[in-house]
């Protein structure tokens, strides 16, 4: 079994392979400059990481502090009005950005505006995935885009799944 200590070596040497794309993009996704995309290290992000599965885990069942919902991609102006909603009526707060890359790069520090401000293009850098989460996981999303196989033919489906008190009070109408 690999050390932690040298898992953690191999993990930083891939990052400094990976990161002048991935900040590219990032920076390009965010309209930032690219010396603007702050990161966190590796041993917070594990653990931002580490928090962010045991709370989305905790609050996966739990409906009435949870907003989720799914939508075929049909419904595309619902998800967008429900997204933009978010960017309109949130107040802008720190979050961390995690993409798949950030095993090896380290989670994005960037704001709760900037997520929702460009949500649709963050789904479509890497696996479809958004995940974004405050730093003592009291505010978070997790906003996803996939092909369902059916029998003979696939489904295109959205997901938003949000928590927190602040965030749900912007949906609480929906």
């Amino acid at each position: 079994m690999i050390s932690r200590k040298l898992q953690m070596g191999l993990r930083r040497n891939r990052g400094k392979q990976l990161l002048p794309k991935f900040l590219e993009e990032i920076a390009r996704v965010l309209n930032k400059p690219k010396g603007s995309i702050q990161l966190l290290d590796l041993d917070k992000t594990d653990e931002l990481w580490e928090a962010y599965i045991n709370r989305r885990q905790s609050r996966i069942n739990d409906t009435a502090v949870t907003f989720r919902r799914t939508w075929v991609a049909n419904d595309i102006e619902e998800v967008r009005r429900l997204i933009n909603k978010l960017r309109d009526g949130v107040v802008d707060r720190p979050i961390f950005l995690f993409r798949a890359l950030s095993e090896y790069c380290g989670a994005i520090e960037t704001t709760s505006k900037e997520i929702f401000e460009h949500a649709f293009q963050l789904i479509s850098l890497d696996q479809e995935d958004l995940i974004a989460v405050n730093n003592d996981m009291s505010l978070g999303v997790l906003f996803s885009y996939s092909t369902d196989w059916l029998e003979k033919s696939s489904v295109e489906v959205y997901e938003l799944f949000v928590w927190g008190d602040e965030w749900l009070a912007v949906l609480i109408n929906e």
